[in-house]
């Protein structure tokens, strides 16, 4: 009953098992895919989480790191995940390669949940449900978020959340979804306010609101077992909901100004477009779904036997979800009224649930498109094509996408679906291979391994009294053994701009310095002592 979302698992697993060879990553080489946070926040946390398990620190306060720093607010948002527990079967200096292992896992367990909500919400059980789960695990987003790992146990339970909300409203029934919802929050909870913030729109999409008082009953149930779910997760959300509030102060929340251009937008949902850019100044959203997923979309809305009514509020869910991409009002509401410092749009993996969805109906279902759609339809091919002319970058790029286009409207047009999910498999498992070889490029190189290298030819007298001015180095003095005033948390949100009038310079979650006067040596000495 499973074997197709097996088969998405085991693709998944291949084509990063592909990439960690070319670039010989461990276990097929000495290297580690640690990126970005992997390699600044996430391998030091659980090097300290390690170290207070072993009693080496404490659990609730770390003073290794900047002056001091709470380590539960740490524990809470980056360690609550018990397959961390497996970093004690890593000796002391591999753990990267911990972190190298289970992205590649966690990422196909994506793949395979997915298949789980496509069979579960279109009844369909065949080759398209593996080819729409790789949209999934195999999507820009995941490819280039990818080292986020603690977003990923909410990529993974988001698929089931979705089916326990529709078989609630369906049933009654509240237990699994429930269940999921608390295990989302206390995997991560930043993740899970961004579910619990589309679970509002996926409410309304199952809701048919033909019955006046069965509406109010659902609307009550959603309610109240959300409130039950948040409360179980209540030891977690409790101590961070001050710090979460405060994390975007310093954002203009009513500014309706673009972050950057839709046809950038839309290039970023092109086979062979270049990673997202790690700003929200040019806001390259990692939208790539394959060029697949957005022709079954057009096809699926000219579908007849489908209730008008779910593609008008798909659509409505699709086109909010495009536009928030530019606009910062509506992009802080779907990053969990957060602004998205550095990296933009960590909401739009929510489109290739609804991608899947309608792709697999548009696969299977025996209807034809009417007569008058199928003009439009080779319109909107038409359009596809020449925005794909004035929104890409290389002529390469813009060729191979017009042929997939003009290709898959073929294949769909002649009924050819068969050939249509083998070539659209091969499409996003090709793809998902070139984001990881760019994202991993000269993986040995990474700010990780340059930083761990300049750290080890610093003498520990002198590192415990300066730290780096570099961003990659704000946690290298856990991964070198040594001390220093270095800090850089997501969860630690202090006001460091009043420590400036003794010689340090600040951001908005880290400590620079850029000369040491002597009194902060002097608290450092005393640190020291301590």
């Amino acid at each position: 009953k499973n074997r197709y979302g097996i088969y998405a698992f085991f693709i998944t697993l291949i084509v990063w098992m592909i990439t960690y060879i070319n670039y010989g990553i461990f276990p097929f080489g000495n290297g580690n895919a640690l990126r970005g946070d992997a390699a600044d926040q996430y391998l030091p946390m659980i090097i300290q989480f390690k170290e207070a398990i072993l009693g080496k620190q404490s659990l609730i306060f770390n003073w290794n790191s900047a002056m001091g720093q709470d380590f539960f607010l740490n524990f809470c948002y980056y360690l609550t995940d018990p397959i961390n527990l497996l970093i004690f079967l890593f000796p002391r200096g591999s753990e990267s390669y911990f972190i190298t292992l289970v992205m590649p896992i966690k990422i196909s367990i994506m793949a395979f949940t997915c298949s789980l909500f496509l069979r579960k919400m279109t009844g369909y059980n065949n080759f398209s449900i593996t080819a729409f789960s790789l949209i999934y695990s195999l999507s820009g987003f995941v490819c280039i978020y990818s080292f986020n790992i603690i977003w990923l146990n909410g990529l993974i339970l988001c698929p089931l959340l979705v089916v326990s909300l529709f078989d609630m409203v369906k049933t009654g029934k509240s237990g699994r979804y429930i269940l999921y919802l608390f295990l989302s929050i206390y995997f991560n909870f930043f993740m899970a306010l961004i579910e619990c913030i589309f679970l509002c729109f996926a409410f309304l999409i199952a809701e048919d609101f033909k019955d006046k008082k069965r509406f109010f009953k659902n609307l009550k149930n959603f309610i109240l077992s959300s409130i039950l779910s948040a409360a179980m997760a209540g030891f977690i959300l409790i101590p961070v909901i001050f710090v979460v509030a405060g994390g975007s102060s310093e954002f203009e929340i009513f500014n309706f100004s673009l972050f950057g251009s839709y046809l950038y937008t839309f290039s970023s949902m092109l086979f062979g477009s270049q990673p997202v850019y790690y700003t929200v100044s040019m806001n390259y959203a990692p939208v790539y779904f394959s060029v697949a997923a957005g022709m079954t979309f057009i096809y699926f809305l000219g579908l007849r036997n489908v209730d008008k009514i779910l593609k008008i509020k798909i659509s409505a869910l699709m086109a909010i979800i495009f536009i928030s991409t530019n606009i910062p009002f509506l992009n802080f509401i779907f990053n969990g009224l957060h602004f998205p410092i550095g990296l933009p749009n960590r909401f739009v993996y929510i489109m290739a649930l609804a991608f899947g969805y309608c792709g697999v109906v548009a696969l299977n279902n025996k209807d034809k498109i009417c007569w008058k759609f199928s003009s439009i339809f080779f319109l909107l091919i038409s359009a596809f094509c020449v925005l794909i002319w004035f929104a890409g970058e290389n002529t390469g790029i813009k060729i191979i996408n017009t042929a997939l286009v003009l290709g898959y409207g073929l294949l769909l047009y002649l009924g050819l679906k068969r050939l249509f999910i083998w070539i659209m498999t091969l499409e996003i498992s090709f793809s998902g291979f070139l984001y990881l070889y760019k994202t991993n490029d000269n993986t040995t190189k990474t700010a990780f391994n340059q930083v761990r290298k300049i750290a080890d030819s610093v003498s520990v007298e002198d590192y415990e009294r300066t730290a780096f001015n570099i961003h990659d180095s704000m946690d290298i003095s856990i991964l070198s053994d040594n001390k220093s005033i270095d800090g850089f948390s997501s969860m630690i949100n202090p006001n460091y701009t009043k420590l400036s009038k003794l010689g340090i310079l600040s951001t908005r979650n880290a400590i620079l310095i850029d000369y040491l006067p002597k009194i902060m040596s002097s608290l450092l000495g005393v640190k020291a002592i301590i």
